[in-house]
């Protein structure tokens, strides 16, 4: 995909979404009217079953949080454009990038 993107070739992949190759470049997704690729998927989050007891202030959070799969997309190529072991300087510039996110995620309690 990156070699037919340089070349200007037009080219068919076959991706997930959420995916980082979305905020990466232009991608037009194809329609899929049979369902060929089956559903769409989720991304959930799992926790322990004290997580509520032990720390009601966090336990909202992830049971309340959304994110779009152009975020998610663009959160993954952030980190990956920022290199190993530099994942962190990834998450900070797409948090500088998405004002205001943080407290959707994490509101002050």
């Amino acid at each position: 995909m990156d070699r037919a993107h340089h070349k200007q070739e037009p080219v068919a992949v076959v991706l997930w979404s959420p995916h980082r190759a979305y905020g990466k470049y232009h991608l037009t997704k194809l329609a899929d009217p049979k369902g060929t690729w089956g559903a769409n998927d989720q991304i959930r989050t799992l926790g322990n079953k004290s997580l509520p007891k032990k720390f009601p202030e966090f336990h909202g959070w992830p049971k309340n949080w959304k994110m779009t799969a152009d975020e998610l997309g663009s959160l993954e190529q952030d980190i990956q454009e920022a290199g190993k072991s530099n994942e962190n300087k990834g998450v900070e510039k797409w948090i500088g990038d998405h004002p205001g996110i943080v407290d959707t995620i994490a509101p002050v309690m």
